[in-house]
């Protein structure tokens, strides 16, 4: 694929989502391998046209024997062509699971965008990871959110003022190792892709080409749907969280949310009320409660369906009681509204 060609695909994407605005300082989470490398020489390519700055970091696990060789590939890369680079290194041990992994990343991705300022962080994901996370949601058991996939523009935390971007997410793995190839732009290669432990790299080597037997454009099919989703369940979300802004009170400030008159920030508990609530759509009743339960946790909080439903046939129901959910929340039902609160604070 033509360096014009990639850096037209991935420009309309960054216009379609209003993902790099003009004076951006955008930090690039620079892995070395071939997406990550893919995405910096595509933004260098664009900087002049919308005018923004380049960073990179760049998180070594440490899980990997010779890891410190990718760091120091990035490294030079970077001051190859004078952009300014931060790396860190983790002391994770094998065997660690893949959140905490991640988790450790991201934090120090989010240190490092504040560190250069940024106002995003970027990250190289494209068509076939999208593909390959709706089908690991859809194994897992998944809602709209989960069917959305990979979003284009998300907080980087609950809260956070910076971004987590996505702008290549149109663009294929073929695609990318065209552009590498035809570029002549060298890389590294992580051999954990290939580990068929990893129940994503199974996803990838197995079960795609499977289904790409029964529609050769699978990938393709998935990111469109993708995109038709994500933007069904921004609006949903988004009603959700005006209705919990205007109607409820949370201790979940971040998110857009306020806490109880009277009460301190970090009181958690949030009262929702019945008759406004069971007025609403079977689809904003869910969102609400999954948006409630996640804003009152300090950590992201992953609710399942059943949690959810059980929650709002409670809610519903008219009896008068308490319950507890997952973790240490509960909920009380009044004659108005439901209190949901961590656990010692109902009487």
């Amino acid at each position: 694929m033509s360096k014009i060609k990639i850096q037209n695909k991935v420009l309309e994407y960054i216009t379609e989502h209003s993902l790099i605005k003009k004076g951006d300082r955008v930090l690039l989470a620079l892995s070395g391998g071939p997406d990550s490398v893919c995405l910096f020489h595509v933004l260098r390519g664009m900087q002049t046209r919308l005018k923004f700055s380049i960073f990179t970091g760049h998180f070594d696990h440490g899980l990997r024997p010779f890891s410190g060789s990718d760091s120091v590939f990035c490294r030079e890369l970077s001051a190859k062509y004078r952009v300014p680079f931060l790396a860190g290194k983790g002391s994770l041990k094998p065997g660690t699971a893949e959140d905490t992994s991640r988790k450790a990343r991201y934090d120090f991705l989010k240190k490092t965008a504040e560190h250069f300022s940024c106002h995003s962080i970027v990250t190289g994901h494209h068509l076939d990871d999208q593909a390959e996370t709706i089908i690991l949601h859809l194994i897992r058991g998944t809602g709209l959110q989960g069917l959305s996939g990979i979003t284009p523009c998300r907080p980087v935390l609950n809260g956070s003022k910076i971004n987590l971007i996505r702008p290549m997410l149109s663009v294929s793995r073929v695609e990318i190792a065209e552009f590498l190839a035809e570029n002549n732009y060298q890389f590294v290669n992580d051999a954990t892709n290939l580990d068929p432990k990893f129940q994503r790299n199974r996803i990838r080597l197995e079960l795609v080409p499977l289904l790409a037997e029964y529609n050769p454009n699978i990938k393709g099919t998935l990111f469109r749907m993708a995109e038709i989703l994500n933007a069904d369940y921004r609006h949903i979300s988004g009603q959700a969280a005006d209705f919990l802004k205007s109607r409820c009170f949370l201790k979940n400030v971040g998110a857009g949310l306020h806490p109880r008159p009277g009460k301190k920030e970090n009181s958690g508990d949030c009262q929702i009320p019945l008759k406004e609530f069971s007025s609403l759509s079977l689809s904003l009743q869910r969102e609400i409660l999954r948006q409630a339960l996640s804003g009152l946790m300090d950590t992201p909080y992953r609710v399942d369906y059943e949690e959810v439903e059980y929650l709002r046939r409670f809610f519903l129901s008219g009896r008068s009681r308490k319950i507890r959910i997952s973790g240490n929340l509960q909920a009380a039902r009044a004659k108005k509204s439901l209190l949901l609160s961590f656990m010692g604070e109902l009487k």
